[in-house]
């Protein structure tokens, strides 16, 4: 199983054609199946590429990060996210127990910002109330240590909310997909080894 990048743009417009069917409070994952997006209209020409480019000879998956501006304003943040969206990605692909034995294209979009406007540090010279509950006080002041760290484009902090996130959206979409009846393809593969499906015998040949 190997993972290959959604690139262009046509691409991205074909996979938010169609609805997510898995989120959290951070992002969204569209899906569709590589079959159907070869079908589509255009979809040959959208996920074809010169014919002198090698056959990867197996089943993979289209993968795609959508990060807009307005929710990853720095381009370490987003570079972060798309790292963990492609490490996932090749996880979650190895994982027959998890998602069916088939070539999907997934599109995960960033639908909300991990730097909340409202998070602020403290500012210079505060002091908790004396007359605070002490449980309150501890409760505060670790909010605002972590809204220190989560403002670092590239944290650990924000590293493993992210992550923690992803997680979650993976094993949502693939219970969605659990409960999706098999199709013809799907049992056929379970059956027998996969063979090279026309979509993904060649590499995409322009980056965006």
């Amino acid at each position: 199983m190997s993972i290959r990048h959604l690139k262009t743009r046509k691409q991205f417009q074909s996979m938010l054609a169609h609805p997510p069917i898995a989120k959290t409070s951070h992002f969204c994952l569209h899906q569709v199946s590589a079959q159907a997006l070869f079908d589509a209209k255009d979809g040959a020409l959208l996920f074809a590429s010169p014919p002198d480019l090698a056959s990867i000879g197996e089943s993979s998956w289209w993968v795609g990060a959508l990060l807009p501006k307005r929710w990853a304003k720095r381009a370490v943040t987003r570079n972060l996210i798309r790292r963990q969206v492609y490490a996932l990605a090749l996880e979650y692909s190895r994982a027959p127990q998890m998602f069916a034995p088939d070539s999907h294209a997934l599109l995960i979009r960033l639908r909300l910002s991990f730097h909340p406007g409202n998070a602020k540090s403290p500012s210079k010279g505060s002091k908790v109330s004396r007359h605070q509950p002490y449980a309150t006080k501890s409760a505060n002041q670790q909010g605002q240590t972590e809204a220190v760290l989560a403002k670092s484009a590239s944290s650990p902090l924000l590293a493993a909310r992210v992550r923690a996130q992803l997680v979650k959206l993976f094993e949502r979409a693939a219970l969605q997909l659990q409960q999706q009846p098999m199709t013809p393809q799907q049992s056929a593969l379970t059956q027998s080894p996969p063979s090279p499906h026309p979509l993904l015998t060649q590499k995409v040949g322009h980056d965006a």
